[in-house]
């Protein structure tokens, strides 16, 4: 995930300002690419990092003076109603059905559970067969729902018992938010900036790659051991669509009103 930012920093004209941003743990693909990224930066006037190792990797080409920002991603649906018939209770996953969002890490976890609640692994994408595979192997065929991919996935959420974010990867987690907003305790794995989400007894963390310790979390929710739910919704409220907006809006008016002071041009006006 990059490119736009390092080609928007050759393809802008200098009166335009440019702001980038990073979501995700970078990995180079075919080899390291740190000093062209070093060079693109130089052009970059504001800088948002999704994440601790985001906004590491961003200080560490240079950003780190005065132009790094940290990111604010958004969620729409705090005010989801469940889908008529789901089961209650119920487990919940939501994402997209690839390595770094670990769903066989969930499913495997599922397996060592003596009686799960209805799991729904909502999503899509390449996993999708070996998933399904997956759950057949382990028992699971005739419990595990995959519904798809939802773009309501609150509605699943909503009402569930536990949400669960299995990541080997994660800077936030929208999901993990949305289930906070909506009251629902969640369980997640202990990496990058997942850790801070769920930080501050707002959920429930365990190690990443490890399917008993999420099996034994998953237990003690379901037995009842669930954090207070209104510092949750509290938290998730950072995050509405407004809310983000108003953030992003605050930094791009500071950027052009210091670029005048310095004399550069602001831009074309719109």
């Amino acid at each position: 995930m990059m490119g736009a930012w390092w080609a928007a920093a050759r393809a802008v004209p200098p009166r335009v300002p440019l702001v980038a941003s990073e979501h995700n743990q970078m990995s180079w693909p075919g080899g390291d690419h740190t000093e062209q990224a070093r060079e693109a930066a130089r052009r970059v006037d504001l800088f948002f990092a999704h994440g601790p190792s985001a906004r590491a990797w961003a200080a560490g080409i240079g950003l780190d003076d005065g132009r790094l920002r940290d990111g604010r991603s958004s969620v729409q649906g705090l005010s989801s109603r469940p889908l008529p018939g789901l089961p209650s209770p119920r487990l919940t996953f939501a994402g997209r059905f690839r390595g770094d969002k670990a769903p066989d890490v969930l499913v495997e976890a599922l397996a060592l559970l003596p009686a799960p609640p209805p799991p729904y692994l909502v999503g899509d994408g390449p996993l999708r067969g070996a998933l399904t595979d997956l759950t057949r192997s382990r028992g699971l065929g005739a419990v595990v729902h995959l519904p798809g991919w939802s773009y309501e996935p609150g509605r699943y959420i909503a009402g569930a018992s536990v949400h669960v974010v299995p990541s080997r990867e994660e800077a936030w987690s929208q999901s993990a938010v949305l289930a906070l907003g909506l009251g629902v305790p969640v369980v997640g794995t202990a990496v990058d900036g997942l850790a801070r989400t769920l930080g501050g007894g707002r959920g429930v963390l365990v190690p990443p790659e490890a399917p008993r310790a999420l099996a034994a979390a998953l237990s003690r929710v379901l037995g009842g051991e669930r954090p207070d739910p209104a510092p949750d919704r509290a938290y998730a409220r950072q995050f509405t669509p407004s809310a983000a907006a108003a953030v992003y809006a605050g930094a791009y008016c500071q950027l052009l009103a210091s670029r005048a002071a310095s004399g550069k041009p602001a831009g074309p006006r719109p």
